[in-house]
């Protein structure tokens, strides 16, 4: 699986992970190999009267190409199933706290614990 990192200030880590005979891991230079073709865009919003960070939106258009075991012998169709995983960590005193609309496993390193994104028109 392709593990996806965006940081609302545009800075992107992608990496392909395999499964190795005592877990998962990234593959040996695993940093270097970047999803061909990734875009995104990250919006934060600021409040008008004191600057400070209301939040912050990113799209993201992911090549399905690029993802492995993914069938392109055809074009996308409306109602095909992807599995992956939204979470968002918060650094606040050296401290890392995970948040997901799921309770993590792993980090989200695990992908039985992966929900179904179905694509829409």
């Amino acid at each position: 699986y392709w593990e996806i990192v965006i940081n609302p200030s545009g800075s992107v880590f992608d990496a392909l992970h395999t499964k190795k005979l005592h877990g998962w891991g990234a593959e040996p230079g695993g940093a270097a190999a970047t999803m061909t073709g990734l875009r995104f865009v990250s919006r934060i919003r600021r409040d008008p009267a004191t600057g400070g960070t209301l939040g912050y939106t990113t799209e993201v258009a992911v090549p399905l190409a690029q993802l492995p075991g993914f069938v392109t012998t055809r074009p996308p169709q409306v109602g095909d199933k992807l599995y992956g995983m939204l979470a968002r960590l918060d650094v606040n005193a050296g401290k890392m706290q995970p948040y997901s609309f799921v309770p993590l496993l792993s980090w989200g390193h695990n992908i039985w614990n992966h929900v179904p994104l179905v694509l829409g028109p």
